[in-house]
């Protein structure tokens, strides 16, 4: 997620303008290899299938404690109830995305 905000500005400046991705990416300091790499991945991965199932037991959490939850105490009542084991940074991390 840290590079894909200057991955799709190249995208768009690329389809809009005709400017060549050599140019693009050498003015963004970006590798052309790691661009091509963003623009064909298939956009499911291991660790976003989980953080999915992970989002399910955390609304669970969020609506039975009336949103009072952070992100320590939902990652512990994770493991206890769910005996999910997780990070608390992915539980922050996930928690900070749904808002």
């Amino acid at each position: 997620m840290r590079l894909e905000n200057q991955y799709l500005a190249v995208s768009n400046v690329h389809e809009e303008k005709r400017y060549p991705i050599r140019a693009l990416c050498a003015i963004l300091k970006l590798n052309r290899s790691s661009y091509y790499k963003w623009l064909h991945r298939d956009g499911s991965s291991e660790q976003a299938a989980k953080d999915t199932e992970l989002i399910d037991y955390m609304c669970v959490l969020y609506q039975e404690s009336n949103g009072i939850f952070g992100y320590r105490r939902m990652q512990l009542n994770l493991e206890r109830r769910f005996h999910l084991h997780c990070n608390k940074k992915r539980v922050y991390r996930v928690m900070k995305a749904l808002g």
